[in-house]
């Protein structure tokens, strides 16, 4: 049985692309609400975030494709770090997403460091 939250979803990307950016950032706040995404709402949420000039919203789904570790928003995340006219609150939720995308995504996680790796 689907959550409310789960329904919504085809709901919520469908309002990505509203021109109120209030609308968005409700959108993308009922996204991260809705678990699991698939690869194609994750999809969407890349590209509202490639095309978004929101602030808030940019960090929103920013945030939102760090906590699914989503690895196809790896390329558009570090180009946002790269760009020299980034404000300083986007480039830090593009930077913690592309570190939850590396610690998530590397082998071993979810179980203890190997030995050696950590200190004692």
């Amino acid at each position: 049985m689907n959550t409310p939250h789960e329904r919504a979803t085809p709901d919520a990307l469908a309002r990505l692309t509203h021109q109120d950016p209030r609308i968005r950032r409700i959108a993308l706040r009922d996204l991260a609400r809705a678990t699991p995404l698939d690869q194609g709402a994750l999809a969407a949420v890349v590209e509202s975030l490639a095309r978004e000039s929101d602030t808030d919203a940019r960090c929103l789904a920013a945030s939102l494709l760090g906590k699914h570790a989503h690895e196809q928003a790896r390329p558009l995340l570090a180009s946002i770090l790269a760009d020299p006219l980034t404000d300083a609150l986007t480039a830090h939720h593009a930077r913690v997403a592309l570190d939850r995308i590396d610690i998530r995504n590397r082998p071993g996680w979810g179980g203890p460091p190997p030995a050696g790796t950590m200190p004692a």
